[in-house]
């Protein structure tokens, strides 16, 4: 890379972090204010409060980048192609013969960094802290919300009722139904105290350990032959095991609790039995939305170019109010490619593929404006 690919590259990153920073600073003041009450929790100590607060939105900043980051990034393209035509810096290389396309090179290459650090921060750092994502802002209070219901499709339970608590990772005055006459003889709920949710391993498979039970017993069940595979008592315990593949973060919300997991894990629920149609349509729209970012990132930013560095551009607002405009549309399609996705008007990898091919063309389309 030259001097001048050097020069903006660390224009770019330079102007994406100022722009993070500002609005995840804006975010915080909004989010602080409103919620401040639940930071101080029976606590009048500033420092105390500060401390939460800090701790809260350190989490929250990761969410943030995954959200807002592609975002922000082609804003940055956006206002550093504005800069260099304000300052007339970009004349000079193109009075040397140099190509505007040559230009794009450190906007690529930026374009490229930041998509990647979304990448592993969605891979790798979001993942082990979803549970603090989903916590209370405040570390001494457990938020309770009800549950989403789910039916277990290969089993036929329906876990129908209950309490999220969040902090521990577990359902309070859960409910159970189980089916007739596949599981049980006659129709049974079984109600618990408390369920917590155990994954698989090399001896046992996954499913719920109920706790404080009614029926008191697990006796009382009225189980069929079948069903004894399914529920069955835990040694030792007046504990009840219920084989279920419908994990905790799947009753927290099957589709949102998504933007938490790893790439594995949402193709692992593709291929759960357990999960509705309608649930595993979302989870193929989401994968294939991953797959499709880093591309969706680097067209958008390219079609801002040409676009703000316009020839025979009389203003460099209308420049600007014409590369907006295209970026609207985009978002405009992206958003409706994804709800015609998730209500099966258009299968879920066509729909996440048609804002990139849309892009890819505004992108080529736009390269016609270029100043030469």
């Amino acid at each position: 890379m030259t001097t001048f690919d050097r020069y903006l590259l660390s224009r770019f990153l330079y102007t994406f972090v100022i722009l993070f920073i500002t609005f995840f600073g804006l975010y915080v003041v909004i989010d602080g204010f409103t919620n401040v009450d639940e930071f101080q929790n029976g606590t009048d100590e500033v420092l105390v409060v500060l401390k939460r607060m800090g701790a809260y939105y350190a989490y929250q900043s990761s969410l943030l980048l995954n959200l807002m980051g592609p975002t922000v990034a082609v804003s940055s393209v956006m206002v550093v192609a504005a800069l260099l035509v304000k300052n007339s810096e970009y004349q000079p290389v193109l009075a040397a013969g140099v190509p505007l396309a040559r230009l794009a090179l450190p906007f690529v290459v930026g374009l490229l960094l930041v998509t990647g650090a979304v990448v592993a921060n969605q891979e790798f750092v979001i993942p082990k802290i979803g549970h603090k994502l989903q916590g209370p802002r405040s570390d001494k209070v457990a938020v309770f919300s009800e549950i989403t219901p789910q039916h277990d499709y290969s089993t036929g339970v329906m876990i129908s009722r209950g309490s999220l608590d969040t902090k521990h990772e577990r359902v309070v005055n859960a409910e159970f139904l189980l089916p007739v006459p596949d599981l049980v003889s006659a129709l049974t709920t079984v109600y618990a105290e408390s369920a917590r949710y155990v994954r698989k391993t090399s001896t046992n498979p996954a499913g719920w350990v109920l706790t404080e039970t009614t029926p008191a017993h697990y006796r009382e069940i009225p189980l069929t032959k079948l069903g004894t595979r399914f529920v069955r008592p835990v040694a030792g315990t007046d504990e009840v095991f219920i084989q279920s593949d419908i994990s905790f973060d799947l009753v927290v919300d099957n589709s949102r609790s998504a933007t938490w997991q790893a790439t594995p894990e949402i193709v692992r629920r593709i291929r759960n039995p357990a999960l509705s149609r309608n649930v595993a349509r979302e989870q193929t729209f989401l994968l294939h939305g991953r797959l499709v970012q880093p591309l969706l990132n680097l067209f958008a930013g390219l079609a801002c170019i040409p676009l703000v560095i316009r020839r025979e551009s009389r203003s460099l607002v209308g420049s600007i109010a014409m590369a907006c405009g295209v970026q609207g549309v985009l978002l405009g399609a992206l958003h409706g490619s994804a709800a015609l996705g998730k209500a099966g008007f258009v299968p879920a990898d066509v729909a996440s593929w048609i804002p990139v091919i849309l892009c890819g063309t505004l992108a080529a389309w736009s390269t016609g404006y270029a100043q030469t």
